[in-house]
């Protein structure tokens, strides 16, 4: 019957083999495996370390650019809306943001004094 071998003692072994401080036959007895497995372990792992720092991650970066790019248009967003309610003369007090998971949200709340239709604040929803 075959035995099945997890993919962490692949890696000890290949690791193990690789930094030499004993010989494949030792390993190979520690960790009662065939020295030519221990041997294609550590080419394997020596192939995927080169693949590892030859090339970025792709799809990881792209999520990043995206994220960013998000994230500068929100920024955008929210100046031209600043700007515009500074330019219309409203005053208004915002309450604590408070975040929820993966929303954040605030209140906007205008003076009664400065309200322009009557003395009642409104409560806006971000």
């Amino acid at each position: 019957m075959r035995r099945t071998i997890s993919a962490e003692l692949k890696a000890k072994v290949a690791i193990e083999s690789i930094k030499g401080l004993k010989t494949i036959s030792e390993i190979s007895s520690i960790y009662e495996v065939h020295p030519n497995q221990v041997s294609v372990w550590k080419k394997q792992s020596l192939d995927s370390a080169i693949e590892t720092f030859s090339k970025p991650n792709i799809p990881e970066v792209k999520q990043q650019e995206q994220e960013t790019d998000n994230l500068y248009r929100k920024i955008g967003q929210l100046e031209v809306e600043n700007e515009y309610l500074k330019k219309s003369g409203v005053k208004f007090r915002a309450s604590e943001p408070a975040f929820d998971g993966g929303t954040w949200t605030f209140h906007l709340e205008l003076g009664a004094a400065m309200h322009p239709a009557g003395n009642k604040p409104q409560r806006a929803l971000l």
